[in-house]
């Protein structure tokens, strides 16, 4: 039987949660450079190709990577974090195709980066990616609280010091002008009165824990 959520029928101009962890749930980012490589990976392909290619660049000095398109107008992403071994998005894309695509563009080339590093061979990641269809407005916001909590699984960080966790988009959040390549506003737009950075910020941290019942999600990342 495929495993929970790894077959995949997607709906254009909607709103998935993609994850994925390392073969037998080991680490796939080492050191703050390979979560760094992942993040700017995010970004390329989502840029305008010349930049893209540009940019790719920088990470394969010395091999040629060959990008046929990006997915910038296709996919936004709206929540990230990255975890030691695995790592949780929150998108929403234009057209069917477009999450299958952009992931498995992410994910190659950084499987190529990891394992030309580490000097090792075969797959990296446990399976093909998962991904759960967000049909509702509710679900939605307490998944992107759910995904910037993620960082509370280690040590030493509290709810307080969710925002200095560096490779989530919840500083974002805090700070829009930070990553303008992650759409602020589709969160933002629950927030009608006030300040909604401010008003987010107070919701992420809030003691309450998160409703099974309401995210309905059973995810293996641990």
């Amino acid at each position: 039987m495929p495993a929970k959520h790894s077959v995949k029928t997607y709906i254009e101009d909607s709103y998935y949660h993609v994850y994925n962890r390392g073969v037998e749930k080991r680490n796939i980012f080492r050191d703050d450079y390979d979560y760094r490589v992942f993040m700017n990976l995010l970004k390329i392909y989502l840029s305008p190709l010349p930049d893209a290619i540009n940019e790719m660049e920088k990470i394969f000095p010395t091999k040629k990577i060959r990008i046929k398109k990006t997915f910038h107008d296709e996919i936004d992403i709206i929540s990230l974090c990255l975890m030691p071994n695995h790592f949780h998005l929150l998108l929403h894309q234009n057209s069917s195709k477009s999450i299958t695509e952009f992931m498995r563009a992410v994910c190659t080339s950084y499987s190529m980066y990891f394992n030309k590093k580490y000097s090792r061979v075969g797959s990296l990641f446990q399976s093909i990616f998962k991904a759960v269809y967000v049909s509702k407005d509710e679900y939605l916001l307490h998944l992107s609280r759910y995904i910037h909590r993620n960082p509370l699984k280690l040590t030493g960080f509290n709810p307080v010091k969710l925002g200095e966790y560096p490779y989530s988009s919840f500083s974002t959040y805090l700070n829009p002008a930070q990553r303008p390549w992650i759409n602020t506003q589709f969160i933002y737009d629950y927030f009608t009165s006030g300040s909604p950075a401010l008003a987010y910020k107070e919701f992420v941290e809030m003691i309450e824990d998160e409703k099974p019942e309401l995210l309905n999600l059973v995810i293996e990342d641990d």
